[in-house]
């Protein structure tokens, strides 16, 4: 299609009856496009994308232009007073009146997300219709403030396929819109939060890919027997809900992820967030994938006749201090890969779309961010082959990090776990002695080193593949749809790097070929 769009006849009305441009009327601060990088004053099509087939944005303006209001003069004017009208609406009112006649001018059943405007030409100038958005509000001719962000965007009749936020680049809340424009912002019963809650209501559970996004085990040997083209579903011996499922399984318990369509993208001052289940224009796919539910713990196994160190999400104590080296040795053993930053960014996308922000541990929790104590604590009595000790001497603030599941260190240096390192299933203090029971047996005398270092991998069946957590926050993991994803432990994310120094973050923005 090699046309410029422009609007007809390029004029408005005013309320006091004077005529003016769109450009003008509404204030805009924009700047005409003059000529295209090739030198042409045309510019770009502009075309929008409907289901399956393209049209002419001029078109769909003629079309419009049908139910302008006429005036005496004959002058058409575009006026749009409703604040909950659409691209969408316009469109399915004009099909339903075209329907009627002899001919449809264009079909809207299936108005897609890939609707897009390049320029648009108003009184003598070309303008971008990016542009124009930031300058829409209060003008008093159009109340939606969104209508040419819904056009750009594919709101309105296409909504329904796709689930957007609004990040206005300042706020960490965001502004729904398209397909969950009616859900709640506010998420305090979209996961379990301390405790198991009661009155626990999340909309996306029935809405995928969120309704998918489930616990699962897997079989480590038929993982190693996929063969490409396989779906990694294939390797999976037990769901969340089935009879079977455990969370004591000898290959660790496992989050699945099925493939979706998801899109960052910007509008004048605003970013948006957008997932479908189908593809949307300008959306980038993301396949299935099998993600660890905790960090991982060390194992050996026989893999192929050897003995390979391997890392499986399973209850108990994750490994720590492994060598970039070791740890793409250990995942590689059973045909694994280290989390990269794919993966952190479908998680993360799926996060902030459903709980409309950006801030994540307001969303499910900090996570085990605060449990850690170490500067020379050292046990008030000698023990042999025991699982309390002993401390005294201890603030509110430091009893605070000696919680349940609290990962204890014992050594010869502070810090150290040259003695032991297990992990706190019990606390109680008396008259200002701090009784501590251990999971296992240990030896220490007056002399040891006493750390508290993160948390452990507890079940927490009670959150299951829901988001939260269950005690005291900052002091337990913090789950989004049955992942640990921050806090408690440093991560390798491979393709992120954080430079020493200043501190920047580089990204790989694409995979290695």
């Amino acid at each position: 299609m090699n046309e410029f769009i422009k609007i007809l006849p390029g004029k408005l009305r005013k309320e006091d009856g004077t005529q003016t441009n769109l450009v003008d009327a509404l204030g805009l601060d924009v700047a005409p496009i003059t000529e295209r990088n090739d030198g042409y004053k045309r510019p770009e099509i502009a075309a929008v994308q409907i289901g399956e087939n393209q049209y002419a944005l001029s078109d769909i303006l003629e079309a419009m232009a049908a139910k302008m209001t006429k005036y005496d003069d004959g002058m058409d004017v575009i006026k749009v007073t409703d604040a909950t009208t659409t691209m969408g609406d316009i469109a399915t009112a004009l099909n339903a009146v075209n329907a009627a006649g002899d001919h449809v001018l264009f079909d809207v059943s299936a108005l897609d997300a890939g609707m897009y405007l390049c320029t648009i030409y108003i009184g003598d100038g070309y303008y971008r219709i990016a542009d124009m958005v930031t300058g829409f509000e209060g003008t008093g001719f159009y109340s939606d403030t969104d209508l040419l962000a819904d056009i750009i965007a594919g709101s309105g009749a296409g909504g329904q396929n796709h689930y957007t936020i609004q990040w206005d680049k300042a706020n960490a809340q965001c502004t729904r819109l398209n397909a969950s424009a009616g859900f709640t912002t506010t998420t305090t019963n979209f996961g379990h939060f301390g405790s198991v809650n009661a009155n626990y209501n999340n909309p996306f559970d029935n809405i995928y890919p969120w309704s998918e996004r489930k616990l699962c085990n897997i079989s480590l040997n038929a993982y190693m027997a996929l063969q490409p083209g396989d779906s990694i579903k294939d390797c999976v011996t037990a769901w969340e809900e089935d009879a079977d499922f455990d969370y004591d399984d000898a290959d660790g318990v496992w989050v699945y992820t099925p493939p979706f369509y998801g899109r960052c993208y910007e509008i004048g001052n605003y970013r948006y967030f957008d997932v479908s289940a189908e593809r949307t224009q300008g959306s980038i796919y993301y396949p299935e994938q099998i993600t660890a539910r905790w960090h991982g713990i060390d194992e050996t196994r026989t893999i192929g006749g050897a003995s390979k160190h391997v890392l499986l999400p399973k209850p108990g104590i994750p490994a720590q201090n492994i060598t970039l080296a070791n740890l793409h040795t250990y995942a590689k053993n059973y045909g694994g890969s280290l989390t990269d930053i794919y993966t952190i960014d479908a998680s993360t996308l799926l996060l902030v779309v459903e709980f409309a922000t950006l801030n994540t541990q307001t969303a499910c929790g900090n996570g085990a961010d605060s449990v850690y104590l170490q500067s020379s604590f050292h046990p008030s009595a000698a023990a042999t082959e025991s699982n309390t000790i002993a401390m005294t001497g201890l603030s509110a603030t430091q009893l605070g990090n000696i919680v349940v599941g609290a990962q204890v260190d014992l050594g010869t240096s502070d810090g150290g776990s040259q003695t032991a390192r297990t992990y706190v299933t019990a606390v109680a203090t008396e008259s200002g002695t701090t009784t501590i029971t251990l999971a296992q047996a240990v030896t220490v005398t007056t002399e040891t080193f006493v750390s508290i270092h993160g948390v452990v991998n507890a079940k927490d069946e009670a959150i299951g593949s829901k988001s939260g957590y269950i005690g005291t926050n900052s002091r337990v993991n913090a789950y989004y749809r049955g992942e640990v994803l921050w806090a408690n432990r440093w991560q390798y994310i491979l393709g992120v790097y954080r430079h020493t120094g200043d501190g920047h973050i580089w990204i790989c923005d694409r995979e290695h070929t």
